[in-house]
C-alpha cells in the first residue's frame, strides 16, 4: 500500500548512509513527513521522556520534541501556500 507505515523509525545524521528500506518502500527526509506524522512522532518521543530516569536523556528528548513540533508548523504554514 503506497504510503503505508512501516512502524520503523531510523535515526541518521546527515551525510550518513541509511540503511536498507524493508521491501518496496523507501525512506524520505522528515521535512517531507506530514504534520500530523511528526506530531504524532513528538508525542511518542514525550511519552519515552516520561519515563526516562536520567535527567539529561529526559531533556534530550524533550528539546527533540519540541524541534519535532517546529517541525510540524513549518509544514502546516508551507501547505497553506
Amino acid at each position: 500500500m503506497l504510503g503505508a507505515r512501516t512502524g520503523k523509525v531510523i535515526v541518521a545524521q546527515e551525510g550518513n548512509d541509511l540503511p536498507s528500506a524493508p521491501r518496496g518502500f523507501t525512506w524520505r527526509p522528515q521535512l517531507q513527513r506530514l504534520a500530523t506524522e511528526l506530531r504524532d512522532l513528538a508525542q511518542q518521543i514525550r511519552r519515552v521522556a516520561a519515563t526516562a530516569t536520567a535527567l539529561d536523556r529526559r531533556d534530550s528528548l524533550l528539546r527533540l520534541s519540541r524541534k519535532i513540533v517546529a517541525l510540524a508548523a513549518e509544514d502546516d504554514s508551507r501547505s497553506r501556500y
